[in-house]
């Protein structure tokens, strides 16, 4: 597999050092031991084939992608959710390892429960995120833990070039942003479609409408069957035209209940509506599971039903 960032650990522990005056301003912010959880859980839920679920994480993303024999985990939330949600769930289908973490971008919403859930496991083979700019390098607490606890790993830390793909498990993994450097946090977010047979998905973090318009020019495949919402529903992020590329039988968004971002946007729900596109959201529906054996797949929530517009 190709890498992009050489000695990327090196250069985490270089940010570290560089903020560490930020750091002690806010050491009371401490850092979780590992081991604080307890014992893993026993197992009680089977994997057959290909199992995503979007962790209800309030306004934040968390996704976790599970095979018989690997488990992907696209974010996890703000700080608590990786203890509070993600882990629970881990417990559930006694995983304790994670093959492929995603840190789609470094806002506290996506990785600031990342720490938590990579001090739980026992072990973590590769982690992905993406190469910021040094004028835009986070200074936050939520990302120097998530550092941090990536530095006490073995794993391999890889920023991946677009184009990359890989096979987890019969899961086919493709990477497709960002395909240019941004100067927004959000823009520089992964950009991931996965392929299971004849399902497919797009995990798309904040990216906005415009480096997502970039990955089109440059003539990946986006229409997929099920899409996570980029940027939790926002109408800068997916416009029609973006809407019409991706053509989805099924749009997942996450957001928290009456958040103050307005998440879903109406103009989004309106393309939802109008399309005649599924839809269901965490702030209304809790998580959200989808179950495919390749073939055929079943979206189900952990409440409520499906389309709701408010």
């Amino acid at each position: 597999m190709a890498k992009r960032t050489v000695n990327v650990k090196i250069k985490i522990l270089s940010l570290i050092i560089a903020t560490v005056m930020f750091v002690v301003a806010l050491s009371s912010c401490g850092i979780l031991e590992k081991g604080m959880y307890g014992t893993p859980g026993y197992g009680l839920e089977e994997i057959d084939n290909l199992v995503v679920k979007f962790l209800d994480v309030g306004q934040g993303d968390s996704i976790l992608i599970m095979t018989p024999e690997k488990t992907m985990l696209i974010d996890a939330g703000l700080d608590g959710c990786g203890e509070q949600v993600v882990i629970e769930c881990l417990k559930d289908y006694g995983i304790t390892t994670i093959d492929y973490i995603i840190a789609t971008h470094p806002h506290a919403d996506h990785i600031g429960g990342l720490d938590e859930v990579i001090r739980y496991v026992d072990s973590v083979g590769c982690v992905y995120m993406p190469e910021i700019p040094e004028k835009i390098v986070p200074t936050s607490v939520a990302y120097r833990k998530f550092l941090e606890s990536v530095l006490e790993t073995d794993a391999d830390v890889i920023s991946p070039e677009p184009g990359e793909t890989f096979n987890m498990d019969g899961a086919v993994i493709t990477f497709m942003g960002p395909v240019k450097t941004f100067d927004d946090l959000n823009d520089l977010s992964i950009v991931v479609r996965l392929d299971y047979g004849e399902t497919s998905f797009l995990f798309t973090g904040d990216c906005r409408k415009g480096p997502f318009k970039e990955v089109m020019k440059k003539g990946y495949d986006v229409e997929v069957d099920i899409l996570k919402a980029a940027h939790h529903g926002a109408f800068n992020a997916t416009d029609n035209k973006v809407f019409n590329a991706i053509s989805p039988e099924w749009m997942i968004i996450s957001c928290g209940i009456d958040n103050t971002y307005g998440h879903p946007h109406d103009e989004v729900v309106e393309m939802l509506v109008d399309s005649e596109t599924d839809f269901y959201r965490t702030d209304y529906n809790g998580t959200i599971t989808v179950t495919t054996d390749g073939e055929t797949y079943e979206v189900t929530a952990e409440r409520g039903k499906k389309n709701v517009a408010v």
